[in-house]
């Protein structure tokens, strides 16, 4: 249960920053601002979609923390080649201290 609080809670302040700089910077979708394209949107949502089955948890719960931990890395990463696999290893260490 924390660490789904937690999680909510570090959320909505992700998208509250979002939300001023998308008003500053002429109004991009946190979708848009997330990924830098359409293919690696669709492969963070592969991952995420696989973390989900493997789970057995909802595509949503497991894509609302996938989106904080990438985020996180996505703002330090000078080689973003292998964000897809370093965040889904985070998420995954997540889901299973949630256990």
């Amino acid at each position: 249960m924390a660490v789904t609080e937690t999680f909510r809670n570090q959320k909505a302040e992700e998208e509250q920053k979002t939300d001023k700089e998308n008003m500053s910077s002429g109004g991009k979708s946190s979708v848009l601002c997330l990924y830098d394209d359409e293919t690696e949107r669709k492969l963070h949502l592969n991952a995420i979609e696989m973390l989900a089955q493997r789970f057995e948890a909802s595509v949503e719960d497991v894509e609302r923390i996938y989106e904080i931990v990438f985020r996180r890395f996505k703002k330090g990463a000078k080689v973003k080649d292998f964000l897809p696999i370093l965040v889904s290893r985070r998420v995954e260490y997540l889901l299973n201290k949630r256990r």
